[in-house]
Formats: structure tokens, sequence, C-alpha cells
């Protein structure tokens, strides 16, 4: 079990000993609900990078939509005594996403954040993660406007959406508690809509994230493509950062155009 607290050159500055002590021990209460025991040492604290968050490696036993909405207000809770007033950027189960990730701390020898190796080779060009993170911020999740309760559709193809929203309703107990996780380490699930116009396309996709739980992030084509080579491919990355960083559906429309 990992955590990690990430503070932003000028935070973590100004955070002692003790308020880090304090974080720790607060995390650890609001976890140990969810995660079972786990020592303060599991919690790490990198300061001078991009991002203020809590980004908690692993998933909660049998978590569901309703409990990472739990988990998330925990933690949040959880630093607002010791770091008031702050914009937390909390991640549950990141490893799923980035199984590698450890983010680097201040360097100790200049007290600044370090320059990744790829910058010193591009003469202190800026990283492209980080166009991607900051394209993302075009895109916002909303709440779904319907339900399947307002969705006529085929038995067989309501059928067929629920199999596919029931391998994310799972996965938990599948992936986690099976094993199935070692065989296959993503459990994803993609749907194609097609169809003429007026057939429910996007109706059942907002249905889809409804009965998740989950907001919907909705961009067309025209949102993607630009008049300038290679920027279209940023932000269909861009995109799907969004949706990663917002725990959100990601509904492409026209995707037919872009695909091609």
């Amino acid at each position: 079990m990992r955590v990690y607290v990430l503070l932003p050159r000028d935070v973590a500055n100004s955070v002692s000993d003790s308020i880090k002590e304090s974080i720790q021990s607060r995390l650890c209460a609001a976890l140990e609900k969810y995660y079972g025991d786990f020592a303060p040492s599991e919690i790490h604290f990198s300061g001078g990078v991009k991002a203020l968050g809590v980004y908690v490696m692993e998933r909660a036993p049998h978590s569901q939509a309703e409990t990472d909405r739990e988990i998330r207000e925990a933690v949040r809770k959880a630093m607002e005594v010791p770091l008031p007033g702050r914009d937390w950027d909390i991640r549950l189960n990141y490893q799923a996403f980035n199984p590698n990730f450890k983010p680097a701390p201040l360097d100790p020898s200049t007290g600044k954040e370090p320059v990744p190796k790829a910058e010193k080779e591009k003469g202190g060009v800026k990283l492209e993660e980080f166009d991607y993170a900051k394209l993302s911020l075009n895109y916002q999740a909303d709440e779904p406007h319907y339900s399947f309760e307002q969705v006529i559709l085929p038995k067989e193809t309501l059928d067929k959406i629920m199999e596919a929203v029931g391998t994310i309703q799972v996965e938990a107990r599948v992936f986690d508690e099976w094993g199935l996780r070692n065989i296959i380490p993503y459990a994803t699930s993609a749907m194609n809509f097609y169809g003429p116009p007026g057939t429910g396309k996007t109706m059942a996709a907002e249905a889809v994230a409804k009965h998740l739980g989950k907001k919907i992030i909705r961009a067309a084509y025209a949102d993607i493509e630009s008049k300038f080579h290679g920027e279209g491919p940023k932000m269909v990355k861009a995109i799907f950062r969004a949706a990663e960083r917002e725990d959100a559906i990601l509904f492409l429309d026209e995707s037919d155009s872009l695909l091609s």
C-alpha cells in the first residue's frame, strides 16, 4: 500500500515535520476504514512537483463508485485541518493507470525541482506530458442528463450494454479478489454506438454514466481536430487525461471521423 502526498514547491517549503506527522496520522485514520491497517511509513511526501494532490495507488477491496466518492471525501477532510483552503487532486487506484508512478522530490542539493533528463537533452524544452495535463483542463465532466429509464432500446442491445457496464462494476472482485489482474492488468470497457441521428446514441452514453454513478465528458470531432499538424493526437491524449482526472465516462461523438 502506497500513498503519495504531492506538494508544489511553495507549499512544501512551508510544511514542517509536525505538519507532515499530522497529515500521516489523519490519512491513516481516514483510509484504514476502507483499506485496513497500514503504517504511516507507507505515506510518502514529494515536494516541488507540479500537482497538489493525494495519490492512493491501490484500490479499496469491494470498491464501487459510491465507496470511491466516500474515500475521496474522507481524504479531503483529513487534509483540510493541516493544510486548509487547498484544492486537492485525489486519485484512487492510480497504480492501474500508471504502475510506475513515483513522483520526483525536490533536489536536496539545490532545493529545487529536479530537471528531467529529457528536458536537459532538449535544452530545457517543456515535456509534452505537462502539455497534455494543461490541455486536459479544456475538458470538464458534467452530470449525465439521462438514465436507462428514459432510454428505449431493444432487449438485445440493452443486454450488450449492461454486459460491458458489468465489467466495470465487478472489476474489484474479478480482477483483484480472483486474481485476473495478474493476467489482464487493466479492466477496460469500450462501447461503439452506431446508427442514424435520433436513435439514442448520446442518451445511451449518458445513461451508462448515470448507472455507474459517474460524470461524463462529451467531446466531438470538432473539439479535437486542428489545422496544425500533430495537434489532433495531442488533444485525444488530453481528453483521456481529463477523463482519468475526473474519473468520468468519456463520450466521443462523431468518432467515425476521428477513428478513420
